[in-house]
C-alpha cells in the first residue's frame, strides 16, 4: 500500500544554490508524483516555494530525518548502478517520462520503466530499431513514446556532446603520445 505525501521547500532567489543542493537530495530519495513552484515574497524577501508530491509505498522503510522522511527502496538504485555520465541520461529520461506521465494522465510506469530508462540511458538508442532493443519496450512504447525519448536522449548528447568530443580528443592525443612501439 502507498501512500501520497507533501513537502515544502521555501528556497530564498539569494540562497538559491543552497535551496537547490537540499531539494535536488530530497528528489533523489523519493518517487515523485509532481512538483510545483510559485515565486512568493517573505518579509520583503523573493523567494521560491517549491511544494513536492510523493509516494511512499509499504515496501519502504521510514526513518526521521531532520523533519522529512527518507525511504530505503527495496529496489534498484540507480544512481549506484548507473555510471555518471548514464546518470544524467537517466535523470533526463526520467523528466521526460513524469512529464509524459502528466500530459496523458496516467502513472509514470506505463510510460516506461525505470530497467527501461536505464537501459536507454546506457544503450544511447537513436532510432525506432534501436529502441525496440530495450527489453520489454515494445512497438507499443515505441510507438505511443519513442519519439519524446529519442528526442530527450539526441537534446541530451547535443548538450553534452561537445564537451565529450574534446575528452574523447584528448584522450585519444594522450594515449598516442604516451604509446611506444617497438622495432
Amino acid at each position: 500500500m502507498s501512500s501520497s505525501r507533501l513537502k515544502f521547500f521555501l528556497i530564498p532567489l539569494d540562497g538559491l544554490e543552497e535551496g537547490e543542493k537540499l531539494a535536488n537530495d530530497f528528489l533523489a530519495r523519493y518517487r515523485i508524483v509532481s512538483v510545483r513552484t510559485r515565486y512568493v515574497s517573505k518579509n520583503d524577501e523573493n523567494c521560491l516555494l517549491v511544494c513536492v508530491e510523493y509516494v511512499v509505498s509499504g515496501n519502504e522503510s521510514s526513518t526521521k530525518d531532520g523533519g522529512a522522511f527518507a525511504t530505503k527502496k527495496n529496489g534498484v538504485d540507480y544512481k549506484d548502478a548507473l555510471n555518471a555520465e548514464d546518470f544524467r541520461v537517466f535523470c533526463a529520461l526520467r523528466k521526460a517520462r513524469n512529464q509524459l506521465a502528466t500530459e496523458r494522465a496516467v502513472p509514470p510506469y506505463l510510460c516506461g520503466s525505470n530497467e527501461h530508462l536505464a537501459e536507454m540511458a546506457r544503450k544511447r538508442p537513436r532510432t525506432h530499431s534501436e529502441l525496440k532493443s530495450i527489453k520489454g519496450f515494445g512497438d507499443g512504447h515505441i510507438e505511443k513514446y519513442g519519439e519524446i525519448y529519442l528526442k530527450t536522449l539526441e537534446e541530451f548528447v547535443d548538450r553534452s556532446g561537445a564537451e565529450e568530443e574534446s575528452t574523447t580528443d584528448g584522450d585519444a592525443e594522450d594515449f598516442l603520445e604516451s604509446e611506444t612501439i617497438d622495432s
